[in-house]
């Protein structure tokens, strides 16, 4: 047997946006895995046989993401093309084009190509297909342009591309930068002559989108200057070209909808009483309002965290006027179905990570998911037991000693039953004495599990015992549970620092006086907030994380709705509350030698804040060290470029072992 190695996760594969063929036989999926010569990742096409039980790659393009799927035999796929004549002349545009294949023959040719970026398409009926594309309010598509027209656009562009025009809120988003008066816009393109036609009106930010043969059930925010938190509910009527709005914008934030015969169905967050991380209440609407159906007090989707896994994903499928979806309960993901006769009901699950999935008949589900320490792979469920059908990831591990999490439940002061994990170091002595890290999620509306997490498998593989829980402010256990509202710092802080006590009571190895705390985005700004408020850590890891509410308030993609709501105050109103939260107030506080890690293209948790809180620490006399990736985002854990996250975790394990290990 052999330890975990820091670059193994180069080796992991992870399948993600399943799709089966209308009569059930066949299923596609897209495979991610690591392009370590170009630094990035190849995305393609697969094909599974349900009969035959055998898988094929079909695509070889390594940008192959999604299938839509024509017949029983055909799928289309996307590619992006450049237009040639306008990179001639130094301008960057691109066609998305589709291909037809038949997956059986192999066969393939173009079937199609729209002069935009395209994000979404769906069948309507023959011939007839919705999709979705990126539009500008401030400019035109250079790409619908000729003659006269096309030529006093790029003189206008070429006249002012030095600088950038921001008119709207949000300003930027992560992974995307900074951006003006872009939108999402609902189109129906016809084969037979090669139309495309706008659905939405110029303003609409369409978001959910269910399609069916001659209807559309989407969402869409409609703003100019401020996007709002909620959003409106559409039904379009392909014969008459009319619109409704079944709800109207200013009411809800919508987590589905769905076609329910002559109604709809819609999962919609009041916010009433929980804010932004609301769970969902459950509406029947048609033309004459809305019935509430009463609401579920779990998320309906698998937020369990890992840094095993990234891909599209699909948390929930009609099948007829039955809705399946997957939600969050516990510390691991479960399959649940609705009708309005029965209510929600959970079909399986526990505390396996169930990732994407689809279904055409109820009876039979194909999932993406992470079963056990085991790394996603695709599984059948017909009502027994999950039966794997890939083993993509098998031979990445093999032979690799992994050191299983222990469940340490307890109750805290106030009574309420935490759930957490211990981790023992690989090779691990009874009676020897072992440095140990406390590891925060993110979110913080999410959830650790017990399955294979590579970063802390590094770290018992380097030595150490791992451990970490699911404090208040998590999912899985209802509105109250997760409800920090206000809150922030308070209670959540005593859980942590609870479930610490209580696993150096259980595990005497542990020496308390080498422990170490680590985390990233909201755990990021608990590692900030922890060590301006105890001295107990010998040394900490904040990662992408907030330091003060004041500015993120007005630099992060979400902050100008996500601070007030979540702090209850804003600069003008009640701005004594932001700073009370914000760990930058403790920094004078702090004593712990900090590793703050950050990349200068995150736009949810700003590069400011990691500055901000290293400069403290540097001015009070702490020892801190930060590392800034350039061109990485929020997601670089996850999704940066290779090296980067093999830079990123040597510089974390190289901070532990520095002030953890002994000499």
């Amino acid at each position: 047997m052999k330890k975990l190695a820091l670059t193994d996760f180069a080796k992991y594969r992870y399948p993600s946006a399943l799709e089966l063929s209308p009569d059930g036989r066949y299923l596609t999926f897209a495979l991610k895995e690591v392009d370590r010569e170009g630094d990035g990742y190849r995305w393609n096409l697969w094909l599974y046989d349900l009969e035959s039980r055998e898988s094929r790659q079909i695509t070889r393009g390594d940008h192959q993401r999604q299938a839509v799927w024509e017949d029983n035999t055909h799928i289309l796929y996307k590619t992006t093309e450049p237009d040639e004549a306008l990179r001639a002349r130094g301008f960057e545009e691109e066609w998305t084009v589709y291909h037809r294949l038949n997956v059986c023959t192999g066969e393939e040719r173009e079937a199609f190509r729209l002069p935009m970026s395209v994000s979404g398409l769906w069948k309507m009926d023959e011939g007839r297909y919705v999709f979705t594309g990126e539009t500008h309010l401030d400019r035109p598509n250079l790409l619908e342009l000729t003659g006269e027209a096309l030529e006093k656009e790029l003189v206008r562009r070429q006249q002012t591309k030095g600088y950038k025009v921001l008119t709207e809120l949000p300003l930027c988003e992560n992974g995307v930068g900074m951006f003006n008066q872009t939108r999402i816009t609902l189109f129906l393109y016809l084969e037979a002559t090669g139309e495309y036609r706008r659905i939405t009106p110029e303003d609409y930010d369409v978001n959910h989108v269910n399609v069916r043969p001659g209807q559309v059930l989407f969402t869409a925010f409609p703003f100019r200057d401020v996007k709002p938190v909620t959003e409106g509910m559409y039904r379009w009527d392909a014969e008459r070209n009319e619109t409704e709005t079944l709800i109207t914008p200013d009411k809800y934030s919508i987590d589905y909808v769905g076609h329910l015969g002559r109604k709809a169905l819609c999962l919609g967050l009041v916010m009433r009483d929980y804010g932004v991380y609301e769970h969902p209440t459950f509406f029947v609407v048609d033309e004459n309002g809305e019935e509430n159906l009463g609401r579920y007090d779990r998320r309906v989707n698998s937020e369990v965290v890992t840094d095993c896994f990234s891909g599209s994903v699909t948390g929930q499928r009609m099948v007829g006027e039955t809705l399946y979806f997957l939600n969050t309960d516990g510390v691991g993901s479960s399959l649940c179905v609705w009708t309005r006769e029965t209510g929600v009901q959970t079909l399986f699950g526990g505390d396996d990570y169930l990732i994407d999935f689809d279904t055409k008949d109820g009876k039979r589900f194909l999932f993406s998911a992470a079963v056990g320490l085991k790394l996603p792979e695709v599984y059948l469920w017909d009502g027994g037991q999950l039966e794997q059908l890939t083993d993509f990831n098998g031979a990445a591990l093999e032979g690799v000693t992994i050191s299983v999490p222990e469940r340490l439940t307890f109750p805290n002061t106030d009574g309420v039953d935490i759930d957490g994990f211990v981790m023992k170091p690989v090779g691990y002595e009874p009676g020897k004495r072992y440095p140990g890290i406390l590891h925060i999620h993110g979110g913080p509306k999410m959830v650790f599990g017990p399955g294979f997490h590579h970063e802390m498998q590094l770290w018992a593989a380097s030595g150490f015992f791992v451990c970490y829980c699911n404090p208040r402010g998590s999912c899985g256990k209802g509105n109250a549970f997760a409800d920090l509202q206000g809150k922030y710092g308070e209670v959540d802080f005593q859980d942590l620092m609870e479930f610490t006590d209580e696993v150096l009571r259980r595990y005497p190895e542990i020496d308390a006086d080498r422990m170490g705390v680590a985390g990233g985005s909201y755990g990021g700004f608990m590692t900030n907030w922890v060590i301006g408020h105890t001295d107990r850590f010998r040394c900490a890891v904040s990662q992408r994380s907030i330091a003060n509410y004041v500015g993120d308030y007005l630099l992060s993609d979400i902050g100008y709705y996500y601070v007030p709501d979540q702090q209850l105050g804003t600069i003008w109103e009640h701005p004594e509350r932001l700073w009370k939260a914000s760990p930058l107030t403790y920094a004078d506080r702090v004593k712990t030698p900090t590793l703050f890690i950050h990349a200068d293209k995150d736009y949810r948790c700003t590069l400011a804040n990691g500055l901000e809180m290293f400069a403290a620490l540097k001015l009070h006399g702490v020892e801190s060290k930060l590392c800034m990736f350039y061109g990485e985002n929020h997601g670089l854990s996850r999704e940066g470029k290779p090296s980067n996250r093999i830079s990123r975790l040597s510089e974390i394990l190289h901070w532990m072992e520095e002030h953890l290990k002994e000499e």
